[in-house]
């Protein structure tokens, strides 16, 4: 159930919005790897796109930690999936 742009379930599987940080994380990395931007305005873009989507979205998550780490240790550094 998508409500206020998060992704929840009742029974507390937070993995579809994790699956949305993991994407739009890696949106935003492509796309700063295609830009010429100068390192500051890179930081810039860190603090002002990427962080306020990934704070209220990890806010939110009701994953238990195992699960995040999981995750995270899945992606590693692949692709962003289409």
């Amino acid at each position: 159930v998508e409500t206020l742009g998060l992704f929840t379930n009742p029974a507390g599987c937070c993995k579809k919005q994790v699956d949305v940080l993991i994407d739009s994380m890696q949106t935003w990395t492509d796309r700063l790897k295609n830009s010429r931007l100068p390192t500051n305005w890179a930081w810039v873009s860190y603090r002002s796109q990427l962080w306020p989507k990934l704070n209220y979205g990890l806010g939110t998550n009701a994953s238990p930690l195992e699960d995040l780490l999981n995750a995270e240790d899945e992606e590693g550094d692949r692709p962003a999936r289409k």
